[in-house]
């Protein structure tokens, strides 16, 4: 990956895990080899792109594995780790509120 990480300290254990369950599954021979391209945060929410990352068929196990990641991604903080209930849809809030680093939306920016 040319660019790295691109996405905050508090999402890796969950790309960890990530990539241990594809690791164990292609070790097992349930899935073909899994090349990662790019991980980012992309307007909230956690990208992991693969090779091939367009043609779905050609490893659905990996894409349902990465869509799994990436719902515990939105119910968890990319900066401190913490789990959160998200309390609206707003991408760019953290919704965390242990976290210092909050980034605040326009619905629950503090007042003045």
């Amino acid at each position: 990956m040319c660019w790295g990480f691109q996405c905050g300290d508090g999402w890796f254990e969950i790309i960890d895990d990530l990539c241990a369950e594809i690791t164990r599954q292609v070790n097992a021979g349930a899935m073909p080899p899994v090349v990662a391209a790019q991980v980012k945060e992309k307007s909230g929410y956690l990208r992991f792109y693969i090779r091939d990352h367009f043609n779905r068929d050609a490893n659905s196990e990996a894409h349902r594995l990465i869509e799994l990641a990436q719902q515990r991604a939105e119910r968890t903080c990319q900066h401190c780790g913490s789990e959160f209930e998200p309390h609206h849809t707003q991408p760019q809030c953290s919704g965390c509120p242990k976290c210092p680093d909050r980034a605040y939306c326009s619905v629950c920016e503090p007042a003045g």
